[in-house]
């Protein structure tokens, strides 16, 4: 399962003027700086999450009034129940199953599988060497 994968769908944002605590779906708490950004997958910013300016803007295309188009192809692998993975905003434990995505700048982030499928749409498959195999 794991390979390459482009980022799908459309997201809401707005950038933060101050900083912000938010947790992860397995409870973890993570933080976000002013001027990151609050991005959730409703209008009404329900379960959101930060991402820092530069990597928000190089991986996300305005489509509208704080609506934008999830761009880019990320690397990605299932990865068993007590993966840690640490980022600018916290670290998170996998807690059951998980994809770890790692972006073009090798930052790190865990989605569960059942979002992982509704959000990102595979490309090609990847050997243990990071070599394109399809």
């Amino acid at each position: 399962r794991g390979g390459v994968y482009q980022r799908v769908g459309e997201v809401f944002a707005e950038q933060l003027t101050g900083a912000e605590t938010w947790r992860t779906g397995s409870n973890a708490i993570m933080r976000g700086s002013p001027g990151d950004w609050r991005v959730a997958d409703e209008p009404n910013f329900m379960h959101p999450r930060t991402v820092a300016n530069e990597v928000f803007r190089s991986r996300h295309l305005e489509v509208g009034e704080n609506r934008f188009m999830r761009i880019g192809e990320h690397r990605a692998d299932v990865v068993p129940k007590g993966t840690v993975v640490s980022s600018r905003e916290g670290r998170e434990v996998a807690t059951g199953s998980c994809m770890r995505v790692t972006g073009p700048d090798g930052d790190q982030w865990l989605v569960p599988v059942e979002e992982f499928d509704r959000k990102y749409l595979w490309i090609r498959t990847i050997d243990s060497a990071g070599v394109a195999v399809s």
